[in-house]
Protein backbone atom coordinates (compact mmCIF):
# COMPACT_ATOMS: atom_id res chain seq x y z
CA UNK A 1 0.00 0.00 0.00
CA UNK A 2 2.94 2.60 0.99
CA UNK A 3 4.63 1.47 -2.47
CA UNK A 4 1.36 2.96 -4.02
CA UNK A 5 0.98 6.13 -2.74
CA UNK A 6 4.76 6.69 -3.10
CA UNK A 7 3.72 6.01 -6.91
CA UNK A 8 0.90 7.97 -7.20
CA UNK A 9 2.71 11.00 -5.30
CA UNK A 10 5.88 10.42 -8.02
CA UNK A 11 3.11 10.46 -11.18
CA UNK A 12 1.73 13.84 -9.33
CA UNK A 13 4.87 15.73 -8.93
CA UNK A 14 5.62 15.00 -12.52
CA UNK A 15 2.35 16.53 -13.44
CA UNK A 16 3.02 18.96 -11.74
CA UNK A 17 6.61 19.78 -12.96
CA UNK A 18 5.27 19.31 -16.66
CA UNK A 19 2.86 21.78 -15.45
CA UNK A 20 5.32 24.64 -14.40
CA UNK A 21 7.52 23.81 -17.22
CA UNK A 22 4.74 24.28 -20.37
CA UNK A 23 3.25 27.13 -18.43
CA UNK A 24 6.06 28.66 -16.98
CA UNK A 25 5.10 32.10 -18.58
CA UNK A 26 2.07 31.81 -16.68
CA UNK A 27 3.34 31.31 -13.54
CA UNK A 28 5.96 33.78 -13.94
CA UNK A 29 2.93 36.30 -14.89
CA UNK A 30 0.71 35.28 -11.88
CA UNK A 31 3.79 35.73 -9.13
CA UNK A 32 4.60 38.90 -10.87
CA UNK A 33 0.83 39.70 -10.24
CA UNK A 34 1.04 38.40 -6.35
CA UNK A 35 4.66 40.71 -6.17
CA UNK A 36 2.19 44.03 -7.33
CA UNK A 37 -0.89 43.18 -5.34
CA UNK A 38 1.21 42.99 -2.39
CA UNK A 39 3.25 46.03 -2.88
CA UNK A 40 0.00 48.03 -3.30
CA UNK A 41 -1.57 47.10 -0.44
CA UNK A 42 1.68 47.86 1.77
CA UNK A 43 1.74 51.35 -0.42
CA UNK A 44 -2.53 52.20 0.14
CA UNK A 45 -2.22 51.47 3.70
CA UNK A 46 -0.27 54.14 4.95
CA UNK A 47 -2.14 56.80 2.41
CA UNK A 48 -5.52 58.67 2.92
CA UNK A 49 -8.53 57.58 0.58
CA UNK A 50 -11.41 59.36 -1.07
CA UNK A 51 -13.57 57.88 -3.58
CA UNK A 52 -15.00 59.59 -6.56
CA UNK A 53 -17.06 57.57 -8.57
CA UNK A 54 -15.54 54.41 -9.71
CA UNK A 55 -12.70 55.40 -8.21
CA UNK A 56 -10.66 55.38 -5.27
CA UNK A 57 -7.69 57.87 -5.18
CA UNK A 58 -4.79 56.84 -2.50
CA UNK A 59 -3.05 60.37 -1.27
CA UNK A 60 -0.36 61.16 1.33
CA UNK A 61 -1.26 64.03 3.50
CA UNK A 62 0.35 66.46 1.73
CA UNK A 63 -1.64 66.08 -1.15
CA UNK A 64 -5.05 67.03 0.22
CA UNK A 65 -5.22 69.73 -1.98
CA UNK A 66 -4.73 68.62 -5.30
CA UNK A 67 -8.07 65.96 -4.68
CA UNK A 68 -10.48 68.57 -5.97
CA UNK A 69 -8.28 69.48 -9.10
CA UNK A 70 -7.84 65.48 -9.52
CA UNK A 71 -11.24 65.04 -9.31
CA UNK A 72 -12.14 67.79 -12.01
CA UNK A 73 -9.28 66.30 -14.29
CA UNK A 74 -11.01 62.50 -13.94
CA UNK A 75 -14.81 63.80 -14.92
CA UNK A 76 -12.93 65.29 -18.01
CA UNK A 77 -11.50 62.39 -18.58
CA UNK A 78 -14.73 60.12 -18.43
CA UNK A 79 -16.30 62.57 -20.90
CA UNK A 80 -13.83 62.69 -23.26
CA UNK A 81 -13.25 58.31 -23.26
CA UNK A 82 -17.06 58.46 -23.47
CA UNK A 83 -17.01 60.70 -26.25
CA UNK A 84 -14.60 58.59 -28.33
CA UNK A 85 -15.66 55.33 -27.84
CA UNK A 86 -19.30 56.07 -27.06
CA UNK A 87 -19.12 54.17 -23.66
CA UNK A 88 -18.17 54.76 -20.04
CA UNK A 89 -17.13 51.95 -17.98
CA UNK A 90 -17.55 51.95 -13.89
CA UNK A 91 -15.38 48.74 -13.03
CA UNK A 92 -13.74 49.54 -9.33
CA UNK A 93 -10.12 51.26 -10.30
CA UNK A 94 -7.76 52.91 -8.06
CA UNK A 95 -5.46 56.02 -8.00
CA UNK A 96 -2.23 56.59 -6.09
CA UNK A 97 -0.94 59.98 -6.34
CA UNK A 98 2.80 59.38 -5.26
CA UNK A 99 5.22 61.46 -3.62
CA UNK A 100 8.31 61.60 -5.64
CA UNK A 101 10.00 60.58 -8.44
CA UNK A 102 11.99 57.54 -6.98
CA UNK A 103 8.95 56.33 -5.67
CA UNK A 104 6.79 55.90 -8.41
CA UNK A 105 9.46 54.59 -10.42
CA UNK A 106 10.40 52.14 -7.72
CA UNK A 107 7.04 51.02 -7.93
CA UNK A 108 6.46 50.99 -11.61
CA UNK A 109 9.06 49.42 -12.81
CA UNK A 110 9.45 52.42 -15.18
CA UNK A 111 12.78 54.68 -15.70
CA UNK A 112 11.82 58.90 -15.84
CA UNK A 113 7.88 57.60 -15.03
CA UNK A 114 5.65 60.82 -14.42
CA UNK A 115 2.55 57.76 -14.78
CA UNK A 116 1.63 54.42 -15.34
CA UNK A 117 -1.15 52.35 -15.56
CA UNK A 118 -1.44 48.87 -14.38
CA UNK A 119 -4.30 46.83 -15.46
CA UNK A 120 -3.24 43.65 -13.46
CA UNK A 121 -3.91 45.06 -10.15
CA UNK A 122 -6.43 47.79 -11.61
CA UNK A 123 -4.72 50.79 -10.16
CA UNK A 124 -3.05 53.80 -11.87
CA UNK A 125 -0.10 56.22 -10.99
CA UNK A 126 0.39 59.47 -10.77
CA UNK A 127 3.22 62.25 -10.14
CA UNK A 128 1.95 65.78 -9.60
CA UNK A 129 4.82 67.97 -10.68
CA UNK A 130 5.67 71.13 -8.68
CA UNK A 131 2.81 70.85 -6.16
CA UNK A 132 2.89 75.08 -5.55
CA UNK A 133 2.68 75.44 -9.11
CA UNK A 134 -0.93 73.21 -9.58
CA UNK A 135 -2.57 74.87 -6.81
CA UNK A 136 -1.69 78.21 -8.09
CA UNK A 137 -3.00 76.92 -11.90
CA UNK A 138 0.02 78.00 -13.53
CA UNK A 139 0.44 76.81 -16.71
CA UNK A 140 1.90 74.67 -18.62
CA UNK A 141 2.36 72.85 -15.19
CA UNK A 142 -1.29 72.11 -14.81
CA UNK A 143 -1.80 71.51 -18.46
CA UNK A 144 0.86 68.72 -17.87
CA UNK A 145 -1.04 67.16 -14.68
CA UNK A 146 -4.10 67.09 -16.65
CA UNK A 147 -2.22 65.71 -19.91
CA UNK A 148 -0.70 62.93 -17.72
CA UNK A 149 -3.86 61.75 -15.76
CA UNK A 150 -6.12 62.14 -18.92
CA UNK A 151 -3.35 59.99 -20.59
CA UNK A 152 -3.43 57.11 -18.07
CA UNK A 153 -7.31 57.35 -17.58
CA UNK A 154 -7.72 56.52 -20.95
CA UNK A 155 -5.43 53.76 -20.89
CA UNK A 156 -8.19 52.26 -18.23
CA UNK A 157 -10.85 52.88 -20.33
CA UNK A 158 -9.07 51.19 -23.77
CA UNK A 159 -8.62 47.76 -21.46
CA UNK A 160 -12.32 48.03 -20.09
CA UNK A 161 -12.58 48.40 -24.01
CA UNK A 162 -10.83 45.37 -25.14
CA UNK A 163 -12.08 42.98 -22.34
CA UNK A 164 -15.68 43.71 -23.62
CA UNK A 165 -14.18 42.85 -27.58
CA UNK A 166 -12.69 39.88 -25.82
CA UNK A 167 -9.34 41.00 -27.35
CA UNK A 168 -6.13 40.92 -24.85
CA UNK A 169 -3.91 43.82 -25.03
CA UNK A 170 -0.84 42.00 -26.89
CA UNK A 171 -3.62 42.01 -29.67
CA UNK A 172 -3.61 45.41 -30.37
CA UNK A 173 -0.33 47.40 -30.69
CA UNK A 174 1.27 49.67 -28.30
CA UNK A 175 1.53 52.60 -30.54
CA UNK A 176 -2.25 52.22 -31.10
CA UNK A 177 -2.86 52.33 -27.45
CA UNK A 178 0.06 55.52 -26.76
CA UNK A 179 -1.47 57.39 -29.58
CA UNK A 180 -4.92 57.17 -28.32
CA UNK A 181 -3.92 57.61 -24.84
CA UNK A 182 -2.01 60.78 -25.74
CA UNK A 183 -5.13 62.14 -28.29
CA UNK A 184 -7.37 62.29 -25.23
CA UNK A 185 -4.48 64.22 -23.57
CA UNK A 186 -3.58 66.53 -25.76
CA UNK A 187 -7.48 67.38 -25.30
CA UNK A 188 -7.55 69.57 -28.24
CA UNK A 189 -4.23 70.94 -28.16
CA UNK A 190 -2.42 71.33 -31.37
CA UNK A 191 1.07 69.70 -31.84
CA UNK A 192 3.30 70.55 -34.05
CA UNK A 193 4.71 67.87 -37.22
CA UNK A 194 7.40 64.89 -36.66
CA UNK A 195 10.74 66.54 -36.54
CA UNK A 196 12.47 63.12 -35.43
CA UNK A 197 13.09 60.36 -37.82
CA UNK A 198 9.53 57.95 -37.78
CA UNK A 199 10.04 54.32 -36.57
CA UNK A 200 8.15 51.89 -38.83
CA UNK A 201 5.01 51.32 -36.53
CA UNK A 202 5.48 47.35 -36.81
CA UNK A 203 8.61 48.21 -34.99
CA UNK A 204 6.51 49.65 -31.49
CA UNK A 205 3.79 46.79 -31.69
CA UNK A 206 4.70 45.03 -28.43
CA UNK A 207 5.98 46.03 -25.20
CA UNK A 208 9.54 45.53 -25.67
CA UNK A 209 10.16 47.05 -28.86
CA UNK A 210 8.42 50.45 -27.44
CA UNK A 211 10.59 49.58 -24.52
CA UNK A 212 13.52 50.62 -27.14
CA UNK A 213 12.79 53.41 -27.63
CA UNK A 214 10.51 55.28 -25.15
CA UNK A 215 13.53 56.86 -23.48
CA UNK A 216 15.86 57.13 -26.56
CA UNK A 217 16.04 61.32 -26.98
CA UNK A 218 16.78 60.75 -30.84
CA UNK A 219 13.44 59.41 -31.17
CA UNK A 220 9.60 60.61 -29.63
CA UNK A 221 7.25 57.65 -29.58
CA UNK A 222 4.95 59.32 -27.92
CA UNK A 223 4.49 62.29 -30.44
CA UNK A 224 4.60 59.41 -33.38
CA UNK A 225 1.74 57.59 -32.31
CA UNK A 226 -0.26 60.57 -31.37
CA UNK A 227 0.22 62.07 -34.96
CA UNK A 228 -0.70 58.77 -36.45
CA UNK A 229 -4.03 58.86 -33.47
CA UNK A 230 -4.62 62.26 -35.00
CA UNK A 231 -4.74 61.58 -38.72
CA UNK A 232 -6.60 58.42 -38.46
CA UNK A 233 -9.35 60.31 -36.72
CA UNK A 234 -9.34 63.26 -38.92
CA UNK A 235 -9.55 61.64 -42.06
CA UNK A 236 -11.89 58.97 -40.87
CA UNK A 237 -13.64 60.35 -38.24
CA UNK A 238 -13.93 59.69 -34.07
CA UNK A 239 -15.80 56.40 -34.81
CA UNK A 240 -13.13 54.86 -36.89
CA UNK A 241 -11.20 53.85 -33.15
CA UNK A 242 -13.97 51.65 -32.61
CA UNK A 243 -13.97 50.14 -36.06
CA UNK A 244 -10.70 49.65 -35.82
CA UNK A 245 -10.84 47.70 -32.84
CA UNK A 246 -14.47 45.76 -33.97
CA UNK A 247 -12.51 44.42 -37.21
CA UNK A 248 -9.41 43.51 -35.31
CA UNK A 249 -11.48 41.19 -33.16
CA UNK A 250 -13.10 39.50 -36.99
CA UNK A 251 -9.58 39.19 -38.19
CA UNK A 252 -8.11 38.54 -35.63
CA UNK A 253 -5.38 40.71 -36.48
CA UNK A 254 -5.02 44.14 -36.21
CA UNK A 255 -3.41 45.04 -39.58
CA UNK A 256 -6.42 43.16 -41.63
CA UNK A 257 -8.15 45.54 -39.12
CA UNK A 258 -6.61 48.65 -39.97
CA UNK A 259 -7.15 48.10 -43.52
CA UNK A 260 -10.30 46.80 -43.52
CA UNK A 261 -11.45 50.06 -41.42
CA UNK A 262 -9.26 52.50 -43.63
CA UNK A 263 -7.67 50.72 -46.54
CA UNK A 264 -4.04 52.17 -45.30
CA UNK A 265 -0.95 49.69 -43.88
CA UNK A 266 0.57 50.53 -41.32
CA UNK A 267 3.84 51.49 -43.68
CA UNK A 268 1.46 53.88 -45.59
CA UNK A 269 -0.14 55.06 -42.17
CA UNK A 270 3.27 56.06 -41.12
CA UNK A 271 4.25 57.86 -44.13
CA UNK A 272 1.05 60.18 -44.00
CA UNK A 273 2.26 62.07 -40.65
Amino acid sequence: MKKRYIIILSILIIILLVGVIVNRNSLSSFLSKQIDTLEKSKKINVLNRDVHKHLTIYYPDSDKNLIPLTKRILDLAINKNKDLFKTSYTIPYDIIIFENKKEIESFSGLDYAIGFNNPEINTIGILPENREALLKDIPPIIWNYQRNLLHEYTHYTLSQKLIELDLSETDIPFWFKEGISEYIGFNNIIIGTMESPVIPLTDLFTSEQWSIYRTNPKFDVYLQSYLSINFLITEYGVEVINEILIETKKEKNFEKGLFNSTNLSSSELENSI
